[in-house]
Formats: C-alpha cells, structure tokens, sequence
C-alpha cells in the first residue's frame, strides 16, 4: 500500500508540474525541482512555527489549487504538449523506478553517521513532527540541518511513522529533480536529453572512493554530501534552463533555500551559486546595444542580491531558531575548542594564508592540502587535480560548440567563475583544518573526500548543462 501511496502523490505532483509547465510556457523538467523545494521551504517555514504536522495538508492544498488554476487556464492542448518534455518524462519515469524498486527492496542504513544523526534525524522529525534540534532527546546535534530530513518528511506515507527505505528514495527523488533541468531540451534533442540524464546519473558513482569490489552506497545513504553536490550543480542547472526569460533567474530562489538548510557547508555553497548566476547575467547573457556597462553591472548585482535573500534569511532563522530551541554552548556561532568567532577565524585563516605569523602547524597542513590536491583520491580515475582536468574538457568541448559572442561568454565566465570559487573554497577548509580540528586530525585531512568532492560534482554536472 506504502508503494501505491508514493506513486500517487509522484504522480499528483508531477501533475502540478506539467498543469504549471503549460500555463506558464516553461519545460515541465525545469519545474520539477523548483516545485520540490518549494514544498521543503513549505515545511520548514511551518516547522519554525511548530505545525510542521500540518505541512503534509498544506502542500497538498496548494499542489490541488495550482493544478486546477494552472490547468484550466492552459488547456488540454497545451498540456499534451508539455508532456512531450524529455526532462520531464526521465524524471517522472526515474521517480516511479526509484520508489518501486526501494519499495520491494527496502533498504536500510548501514553507515554510522545515518545513526547518530543523518540518519536519526528524519526518523525524529517523521515520528514527532518537529525538527531535530527541536526534541529534548536529540543528543545535542545541532550541527543537523533540515533539509533532507524535511525531504523525507515529505515522502513519508505513513504520518507518525517512518521507514529507512522511503527516506532513502525521497533523497533519491530529489536528486532526479535536480537533473531534470539540465535535461530540459527540445523535443528534437530527445537523445542528448537521455545522454546528458544519464551522466548526471552517473556522476556520484564517479565520484565515489569505495574500494574495487565494494557494494556502493552512493544512492542509498542518508547522508546530505549527494544532496549537497546534485542541489548545488542543480540550481545552476535550472538557472541555465530557464535564466533567459526576464524573471526566469527567481526560480532558483527556492533551491538555493534548500542547498542553504542542506548541510553547515551549504551556506557558502548557496552563495556561490548567487555569485556565478550574477556573474552569468553579465558576461553571458545579451544585453541590448544601448545599455551602458555600469547598468548592465547595477542589473546583474540587483538579480544576485534577490536571489541572495533567502539564502540569508534560511541560514538566519535557523541559526536564530537552533539558540532558542538549545541555548547551550553547542549552538554558538564558533569554530573550533577555542570558540572563535567566524571573522576571527576568516581573518586569522588569511594573514596565515599571506605568511604573516604563520604557525608550523599551518604550514604542515598547507603542504598536506597541496599534496592532497594532486594525489588524494577523490574520484575514480584519481586526485582533484584530475577531476578538475576532466571538466576542463568539458567546458572546452562547450567552447567550441557554442556559437560566437554571449553563449561562449557564458561558457568561459562560467569556467572562470567556478574555478576562482573552488581556490576559495580548497583555501577556506584548509583554515578549518587548521582551526576547528585537532592536530591529528588536520594534518591527516579527515574527511578531505566529502568536502571536496561534492563542489567538483557540482561543478562538473553544470558543465553537462552547458554543453547540453
């Protein structure tokens, strides 16, 4: 019955997405992901408010109400013809697979941190509805972010109760939904449609560093780094689908809120996301002959500023509502034993970088991050320096494929733009292994493969977008 549950509220819910799609004029494949974050963002704005039992009903309401506005304002005609999107099918199809085969499967966790709290964390908020954080029992993890426990929230059949297998397709659905964009083409194009679903598909596995003959786990695991990689590669996505419409960029504004509540990282990701569509609108987007340089700048700096706002806003009211609900020390906005703060960690972290005092300590941790970055195996065909060689390529082959002026501007900014926030990033978690992990622990980078791997995934699914 669960099975047949699922299946009728993905198929309620794509419903939504193709009444939308025709009314609207946009590709069905573009609003599939637009329209899951919304129901996220749905939840989480009623679970800082303590209804989050109500969530289920509200979406459900509003899913029904636009279904019927959007469809009746379309038509019939217009919405056979947005079912003829090949995004839109593959994720549909890929869904109702994913649902299906972990239903008769039914898998559970095995990974320890999906017990301590990636996974313990959707098991709360489905059996309590309320977050994490929020229940007195929660082992003070309030390092958990929302986001994929809300997306399993959502998928739950059973109000009240929670099962592994349902919480590890819905993450799963999720990640389809953020492939669906980069997969929205036209009819014509059906086969490069399948080719670029397929590779995105396939990305995690690239990525995955299981040892030779290992069952992987890549799809069935509730931990938030897949999540992480395939949103923030997904709102990129989405914004090269639709960003050429005049409001199209406002429809990553809901992504970006759900990459922000995804992990502690995903603030920084979210915002690189804002910046790279900022830069986007304004090297590689046409803007009309007679408009000066300096308003064509005003324009692209105003659209990152909006999509800016809930980026801010989610990180802030869940840092605000993470204190009120757990005023211990744990909840401090400080990093490391020392608990300092953010800026005293930035601002210490570069006059360490620029040599200004710089301690044995970092330089040792330097070298290892140096040495990491051409060695460290973080894909299968090996170390970063690899995986960024194989998305040159990439973004090369689109170089050379795009035709002359803003497409190819957008495919060199978009490179160049990526590129300079990934130097940041690798710069800014080696101060966090210098400040907020013990000796040991930097200087053998704990963890270097999970906070590396899920930027160039990312990064490397919207170079598929580019080139599709």
């Amino acid at each position: 019955m669960q099975i047949v549950l699922g299946l009728a509220f993905i198929l309620f819910f794509s419903g939504f997405c193709l009444c939308a799609a025709a009314c609207t004029r946009y590709d069905a494949a573009a609003l599939a992901l637009s329209t899951l974050c919304g129901a996220v963002v749905v939840l989480y704005l009623l679970g800082l408010l303590n209804l989050l039992q109500f969530g289920r009903f509200a979406i459900f309401a509003i899913l029904l109400a636009g279904a019927v506005y959007f469809g009746v304002r379309a038509g019939a005609r217009a919405i056979r013809q947005a079912a003829c999107s090949p995004g839109f099918l593959l994720f549909v199809g890929g869904a109702c697979f994913v649902w299906v085969l972990f239903g008769i499967l039914q898998p559970m966790f095995t990974q320890w941190d999906e017990f301590t709290a990636w996974g313990l964390a959707p098991k709360m908020v489905a059996e309590r509805s309320a977050f994490y954080v929020a229940d007195p029992i929660n082992l003070t993890a309030s390092f958990t972010y929302p986001a994929t426990s809300l997306v399993s929230y959502l998928f739950q059949r059973v109000p009240g109760q929670f099962s592994e297998w349902q919480c590890l397709a819905a993450l799963d659905i999720l990640a389809l939904a953020c492939l669906a964009p980069a997969a929205a083409l036209p009819r014509k194009n059906w086969a490069h449609s399948v080719l670029i679903f397929a590779a995105g598909f396939l990305l995690p596995f690239f990525f995955s560093v299981v040892p030779a003959g290992t069952r992987s786990t890549v799809y069935c695991n509730a931990m938030a780094d897949t999540p992480l990689a395939m949103l923030f590669g997904g709102t990129l996505c989405l914004y090269f689908a639709v960003g050429g419409r005049k409001t199209g960029f406002l429809s990553c504004a809901l992504p970006l809120a759900v990459l922000t509540m995804t992990k502690d990282i995903g603030f920084a990701y979210a915002l690189i996301a804002v910046f790279l569509i900022g830069l986007d609108q304004l090297f590689g987007t046409a803007h009309p002959a007679r408009r000066s340089r300096g308003r064509m700048f005003a324009v692209a700096l105003g659209k990152a500023a909006v999509l800016a706002v809930p980026v801010l806003a989610v990180f802030l009211s869940w840092n605000r509502y993470t204190s009120a609900v757990t005023p211990t020390a744990d909840t401090a906005a400080s990093v490391g034993s020392e608990g300092l703060s953010y800026g005293a960690v930035l601002a210490g972290g570069i006059r360490q970088l620029l040599g200004i005092g710089r301690e044995e300590r970092f330089a040792a941790i330097l070298s290892a991050m140096g040495q990491a970055f051409l060695h460290r195996r973080v894909c299968l065909l090996g170390a970063p320096v690899v995986a960024v060689g194989c998305i040159v390529l990439i973004y090369l082959a689109a170089g050379l494929a795009a035709p002359k002026g803003a497409p190819r501007r957008r495919v060199i900014a978009g490179f160049a733009g990526a590129a300079f926030c990934f130097s940041a990033l690798y710069a800014f978690h080696l101060i966090l292994y210098f400040y907020n992990f013990s000796e040991a622990e930097g200087l053998a980078l704990k963890d270097f493969e999970r906070y590396i791997a899920p930027y160039l995934q990312g990064w490397m699914l919207a170079g598929f977008c580019v080139l599709g």
